[in-house]
C-alpha cells in the first residue's frame, strides 16, 4: 500500500514515533521473561508503553501546531 495514500503526514509522523519506541514483540517479552523476571519485563514494557505514547502525543501536538494536516 502506498503509505501517503492512506495517512496524513502527521499520521505517519505519529506511527513512526510509535513503532521506533514501542516494545519490539513477544519475543522479547520471553527473552526478558527468562533473563530478568516477570516483574520487571511488566515495569519495562509499561515503561515503553508510556514512553511511545509520550512521545507520539508531543510529536502530534508539534506537528498540529506546524500545520501539517
Amino acid at each position: 500500500t502506498h503509505m501517503p495514500a492512506v495517512m496524513t503526514p502527521t499520521q505517519l509522523l505519529v506511527f513512526t514515533v510509535v513503532v521506533t519506541f514501542y516494545f519490539p514483540g513477544v519475543a522479547t517479552l520471553g527473552a526478558l521473561v527468562k533473563e530478568i523476571g516477570g516483574k520487571l519485563t511488566a515495569l519495562a514494557a509499561a515503561y515503553t508503553f508510556v514512553l511511545a505514547t509520550a512521545l507520539s502525543i508531543a510529536v502530534r501536538l508539534v506537528s498540529h501546531a506546524a500545520l501539517l494536516p
